[in-house]
């Protein structure tokens, strides 16, 4: 009799033991997702006046340092800056290009999460049709308070380059007169170098494609 005591007492110490070393909880979470960033064109660029003849080339300068030739102006780039270039200046092609016509910086938008950091890509064209480009220019970063925003240079396309932003914040704000912030986004200025790969026809548009990433 006193075995068999032992014996139960000994199962319920073994069936205590292992409960008491065992737990399960269910637990939870929160996950906020990120607005998605995109692009989209705002002003396409556009070169008049290239020359006929192959290897023939153009530049049209979307400056990033306010005060040169091709700079946009702080108001048409959305900036709070200190440098104070609302109104910027005309675009503007050199180096071979003549005639009139229509000549316009490239202006693109980025939209995502306001005060999210974005990188941007920028890819030369091919150069397999008629023309090339070689595009280069600026896109707006931002600073979380008043009138210290920048155009940032474009990171050289022919190397992949990479050029990091601030999109505008809630707390980004222009009080000098300049350009007024828009949360959740910033522009890209956009010139660059057009070359003729072939001899051209007088009197004709040609298209020419290239690319602008943008990634978190």
């Amino acid at each position: 009799m006193q075995h068999k005591m032992k014996l139960i007492t000994t199962m319920f110490i073994a069936g205590l033991s292992a409960n008491s070393f065992a737990a399960q909880e269910i637990l939870n979470g929160t996950f906020t997702t990120i607005k998605a960033v995109s692009i989209s064109q705002t002003t396409g660029l556009s070169f008049t006046g290239l020359p006929l003849a192959a290897a023939s080339a153009c530049t049209m300068t979307a400056s990033s340092d306010g005060t040169g030739t091709g700079y946009v102006g702080d108001v048409a780039m959305r900036l709070g800056s200190a440098q104070t270039n609302a109104v910027g200046t005309t675009a503007n092609t050199m180096d071979a290009c003549v005639g009139t016509g229509t000549t316009a910086i490239g202006i693109y938008e980025i939209d995502g999460a306001a005060g999210a950091t974005v990188n941007v890509t920028i890819t030369d064209s091919l150069t397999t049709g008629d023309v090339s480009v070689v595009p280069s220019g600026c896109v707006g970063t931002y600073v979380d308070g008043a009138d210290t925003d920048t155009c940032e240079p474009l990171a050289a396309a022919v190397n992949g380059g990479v050029t990091a932003i601030r999109l505008a914040g809630t707390g980004d704000t222009g009080t000098l007169g300049e350009g007024t912030p828009l949360a959740g986004t910033t522009l890209i200025a956009l010139g660059g170098i057009i070359t003729a790969e072939n001899t051209l026809t007088a009197g004709t548009g040609y298209t020419v494609d290239f690319t602008i990433d943008v990634a978190y």
